[in-house]
């Protein structure tokens, strides 16, 4: 439901289904990836910065563009050490490796 809530620009319900999906299970990836993405729409650099630091924190791998969610809000909320940081960590795949 957070989908398609979030796919007709309906925020709070999308924010709403992906939190509920939360308390069923906190390790679902793809929910706190779009829960930062909707408070990251909203410039809520607070919360982009708790959803990527828990989902950097379950699997750094998974979305390498959460790296950059948590540098802007970091960087938005003025810790600037931990926006390097975190943009230092993106990781590009190269040919080859």
């Amino acid at each position: 439901m957070g989908v398609l809530h979030e796919e007709h620009l309906q925020l709070d319900e999308a924010f709403a289904d992906y939190s509920q999906a939360l308390e069923v299970d906190s390790q679902v990836l793809a929910a706190y990836r779009r829960l930062a993405r909707i408070a990251f729409r909203e410039q809520k650099w607070q919360d982009v910065g708790r959803f990527t630091d828990q989902l950097l924190k379950l699997n750094p791998f998974a979305y390498p563009a959460a790296h950059l969610y948590n540098a802007a809000a970091n960087f938005n909320l003025g810790n600037f050490a931990a926006a390097e940081k975190s943009d230092s960590e993106v990781s590009v795949p190269r040919q080859g490796t």
